[in-house]
């Protein structure tokens, strides 16, 4: 295939093929019918000689040769939509983009929550993807789910990519409703904790740190990698957990929440977007929308 007879909605299709894994889901983020789809694949296997995606026991994967050939495209597939969304200029109205969000159990739900339902008066034919941030990926999660925005802290190093900050946070203690109430240090040591720890199985966090630095130690007892497991149990024991104040604030109508009787420092979190983005018409109106959530959560 050479330029002047590549058909660019076939390449867009490949794309889609290989992010979805399948003919069904390729299809219905197109907007085309599966047999539509099923079509395009075939001609695309026609055209590179690969199968390009094959079945597994999880359903389908695309192959060495298919995930080469998008990771070439995607990058290029990106600038012509740019280019094709500055010519017109970007209406939030009439778009049907799909924005990508990575971040983590606490950004997604203090942020994407909110932000969801600002676009569904500002922009009510987009998506909203959160994903997950992993640190083991870096700034190629960005570059290989062509994200468009990170909402990390700036600990988080990611190369190649601008930034700016949306809040701080700081901790507080959750306890289940009609519970202990606020307490002082003591009482906090001499309570059973559950902690979370988003790498998995530690039994230390930055409170513990700070209480180390004072000679003490709080009794830990169960420790788990996501908040809300943490405030389910919460929620039914007379455990206590101690986690962000923004993510405890949008579960106050089921748990009780006081001041932690100790000096720990906030935590900043920032928005980063990759540089290719910078100048994007859609890009600058969404960093516009996250900075709006985040200064009505700052507040």
């Amino acid at each position: 295939m050479d330029l002047r007879s590549a058909d660019l909605p076939l390449l867009v299709s490949l794309e889609a093929l290989v992010s979805a894994q399948s003919v069904t889901g390729a299809a219905r983020r197109l907007g085309l019918s599966q047999p539509a789809m099923s079509a395009q694949l075939a001609r695309l296997r026609d055209i590179f000689g690969d199968p390009l995606l094959v079945g597994n026991a999880r359903g389908m994967v695309p192959t060495r040769r298919a995930e080469e050939l998008v990771a070439q495209l995607r990058g290029p597939l990106g600038d012509i939509a740019r280019v094709l969304r500055e010519g017109v200029g970007f209406d939030p109205v009439r778009s049907d983009a799909t924005i990508r969000i990575v971040g983590s159990e606490h950004t997604n739900s203090v942020i994407g929550v909110p932000l969801l339902a600002r676009l569904g008066k500002s922009a009510p034919n987009m998506r909203l993807a959160l994903y997950a941030y992993q640190a083991s990926a870096g700034v190629r999660q960005f570059v290989d789910r062509d994200m468009d925005l990170g909402l990390l802290t700036p600990s988080m190093e990611l190369p190649g990519m601008e930034r700016a900050p949306l809040f701080d946070d700081d901790l507080v203690i959750a306890q289940r409703k009609g519970g202990r109430g606020g307490m002082a240090l003591d009482d906090y040591l001499n309570e059973r904790h559950i902690l979370v720890s988003t790498s998995g199985g530690s039994f230390s966090a930055g409170v513990d740190e700070a209480l180390a630095t004072k000679g003490l130690t709080r009794n830990v007892v169960v420790s788990v990698q996501s908040f809300s497991v943490a405030l389910g149990m919460v929620m039914t024991t007379d455990l206590l957990t101690t986690l962000p104040r923004h993510y405890a604030a949008r579960w106050a109508d089921f748990i009780d929440i006081s001041e932690l009787p100790l000096d720990v420092p906030a935590f900043a979190f920032h928005m980063v977007w990759p540089r290719r983005v910078d100048a994007d018409p859609m890009h600058r109106w969404l960093r516009g929308e996250v900075r709006a959530v985040a200064a009505e959560v700052a507040v």
